[in-house]
């Protein structure tokens, strides 16, 4: 028995010819940071939005306006993270088996697996905001059943981590008051209450709606998002917005806080966050023995997904891009602890036709300019190879954190 295949991508830009750096913008808590479409990081408040049009608060405090279709996404500082519902939140008496379910589609829906004698190949899932609906076992990516903390994986197989800390490859074949996985040719049972965490080996593939991250470790594609009007004032912005989530089994239109929405990604398929492209080759630079292995963040808890990467330097480091790559974006900043005496020259370069590289932006830091926003061109199927070094005092200084870094696709591409 197979399941479809799917591919991953999140996030996105367009960006205009040539490189550019700027200095990278700064969001104070509560604020947003809007990207359009030539990758400018613009921050704000959200004020309201509608099919055609977002309305923020700029830095200096005047309220303006920007084309929806000019917006890729927008996204706070917030750290995005859903925890496992406690039992009393079912709150109508359904009951149902606390968990986090994630989807192909980069979808997280903290609630509650409805356990049944018979699931087939899907499996039923309640959340409080959305209701009750099914999706096929093909869609699911992973269901947490408790908030042991257990690695990530990207498995070959299907896997399930029980209480005990045993762990189960094979192939899942059904999800309800057991679980049923298929080892060695061979069916197992299990109670669904033993279970901690079960990750299918379907591959991610982004979809085409808006995705909506919120506050409360939702993650949700919506087909219709826009602010709701002020009872009595309909041209007056209002604290809600209303949404049609995709994953109602009813149709039906929910009420959100504004507040309440951490990060919007309008276009999914358009965007690969680096830190999901493995690197091909990373070594130190100016003679140095040994270098780190670059430190990743945690993915899932990232705004929009968009882990940071942060290199020790001086060091190279290289990437191989996937099909339809244009664009390369992102803030590079001295990490906090580094920042009042850290200096650092970053140059970003592809690898052209032949092989040689050639530089296509820069960004220099110091204590003065601790952060720069940086854009550049690139080539699908390319390398992407970020050189860090030292400029001033002592290698060690020469330490850089990238944050929100991606990668610009053509949304039709296949992700190799």
């Amino acid at each position: 028995m197979m399941r479809r295949i799917f591919t991953l991508c999140l996030f996105v830009a367009a960006i205009p010819p040539g490189a550019t750096v700027a200095f990278a913008q700064e969001t104070a808590p509560g604020r947003i940071v809007i990207l359009d479409r030539d990758l400018h990081r613009i921050a704000g408040s959200l004020e309201s939005f509608s099919a055609n049009t977002l309305q923020y608060t700029d830095s200096t405090g005047r309220s303006r306006s920007i084309e929806r279709a000019r917006v890729l996404a927008l996204f706070g500082t917030r750290l995005h993270s859903a925890s496992v519902p406690s039992a009393l939140s079912a709150g109508d008496g359904s009951g149902g088996v606390p968990g986090i379910l994630r989807l192909t589609d980069g979808q997280v829906v903290p609630g509650f697996l409805i356990a049944s004698d018979s699931p087939g190949e899907s499996l039923s899932w309640r959340s409080r905001r959305i209701g009750q609906f099914v999706v096929p076992l093909e869609r699911a990516s992973s269901l947490a059943l408790s908030d042991a903390v257990h690695e990530e994986q990207s498995p070959q197989r299907d896997t399930a981590v029980l209480a005990n800390g045993d762990r189960l490859e094979g192939f899942v074949v059904s999800i309800g008051k057991q679980l049923v996985i298929e080892v060695g040719g061979k069916n197992n049972a299990i109670p669904i209450d033993r279970a901690t965490q079960i990750e299918l080996a379907n591959p991610v593939e982004p979809g085409a709606l808006p995705l909506v991250f919120l506050s409360d470790g939702s993650a949700l594609a919506a087909t219709d998002l826009a602010s709701a009007s002020s009872p009595g004032k309909p041209s007056a912005p209002s604290a809600t917005a209303t949404a049609q989530w995709a994953l109602a089994s009813d149709g039906g239109t929910g009420l959100v806080d504004i507040e309440s929405i951490d990060s919007i990604l309008f276009e999914p398929r358009a965007v690969v966050p680096l830190a999901s492209i493995p690197i091909e080759h990373s070594v130190g630079l100016e003679g140095r023995r040994w270098t780190p292995t670059p430190f990743i963040s945690p993915v899932n808890s990232a705004p929009l997904g968009l882990a940071s990467i942060t290199i020790s330097g001086p060091a190279q480091v290289d990437w191989i891009l996937p099909d339809g790559s244009q664009k390369f974006g992102a803030s590079i900043m001295l990490p906090p602890g580094a920042a009042p005496w850290g200096n650092a020259a970053v140059s970003i370069l592809v690898a052209d036709a032949s092989g040689s590289f050639r530089e296509v932006a820069k960004a220099e830091l110091s204590a003065d300019k601790p952060a720069a926003d940086i854009v550049a061109n690139v080539t699908d199927g390319s390398v992407l190879r970020l050189e860090v070094r030292s400029r001033a005092y002592s290698d060690v200084q020469s330490r850089v954190t990238l944050g929100e870094p991606l990668v610009l696709r053509k949304p039709n591409s296949t992700r190799r």
